[in-house]
C-alpha cells in the first residue's frame, strides 16, 4: 500500500481543520472585543457580556464540529481497514470518476465526499435524493443526500451547485449509483 496515496485520501476527505480553528479564534477575539467594547465608568454592560458569550459559544461550537468531523473520517478509514477494504478504497480514490468539480469521487465500490468526510459503500445505500434548502424563497444550499444502512442514516455526501446548474450531472451520478446497487430508491424521503 502506498502511504502517499493514503495521505492524499485523508487530505481529500478531512474538513479544513485549520479553517475551523481560525474561525473559532476569530470568534474568541470578537468575544474579547465585545467585553472591552463598553468603556464607560459603569464597567461592562450586560449587552456586551451577552454578545461576548454568543461569540464564545460560536467559537467553541465551530471548533468542536470541525474536530468531530475530522475524527469521524479517521474512524471510517480505520473501520474499512479492519474489514480489509483499505486497498479498494485507495484504488477507488485514485481511479474513480470525479463529479461536481471534484466534490465527489465515484469509485467501483465506494463513493467519497470531499471535505464532508463521508465514505459510502454503494451496497449500503437505500435511497438517494437531491436536497434543496431555501430561505425566503431563495435557494441557498443544495446537497446530494444518501440514506444508508439498517438505521437509515442520512448523509449529505456532497454539496451541489445552486439553482440546478448541475441537474444533468446529478442524474448521471444517480444512474451510476443505481448501476452499482439496483435496489436504491430515488426521490425524497
Amino acid at each position: 500500500m502506498n502511504e502517499d496515496s493514503l495521505k492524499a485520501l485523508k487530505k481529500y476527505l478531512k474538513p479544513n481543520l485549520y479553517l475551523g480553528i481560525l474561525m473559532g479564534l476569530i470568534s474568541v477575539f470578537a468575544f474579547f472585543i465585545a467585553l472591552i467594547g463598553d468603556s464607560s465608568d459603569k464597567g461592562i454592560s450586560d449587552t456586551f457580556i451577552f454578545i461576548g458569550i454568543v461569540f464564545l459559544l460560536f467559537a467553541v461550537t465551530f471548533i468542536v464540529i470541525t474536530v468531530v468531523k475530522s475524527k469521524n473520517t479517521e474512524k471510517s478509514i480505520k473501520d474499512i481497514e479492519e474489514k480489509g477494504g483499505l486497498q479498494i478504497l485507495i484504488n477507488d480514490f485514485e481511479t474513480g470518476g470525479r463529479a461536481f468539480k471534484d466534490s465527489l469521487i465515484l469509485g467501483q465500490t465506494f463513493m467519497l465526499g470531499k471535505k464532508m468526510g463521508h465514505i459510502v459503500d454503494y451496497r449500503e445505500i437505500r435511497q438517494v435524493y437531491q436536497y434543496i434548502h431555501k430561505t425566503n424563497f431563495v435557494e441557498d444550499k443544495r446537497t446530494l443526500v444518501v440514506v444508508c444502512g439498517e438505521k437509515s442514516e442520512v448523509i449529505d455526501i456532497c454539496r451541489l451547485p445552486l439553482f440546478g446548474k448541475a441537474d444533468d450531472e446529478v442524474m448521471q451520478v444517480i444512474q451510476y449509483m443505481i448501476s452499482k446497487n439496483p435496489n436504491i430508491k430515488v426521490g425524497s424521503k
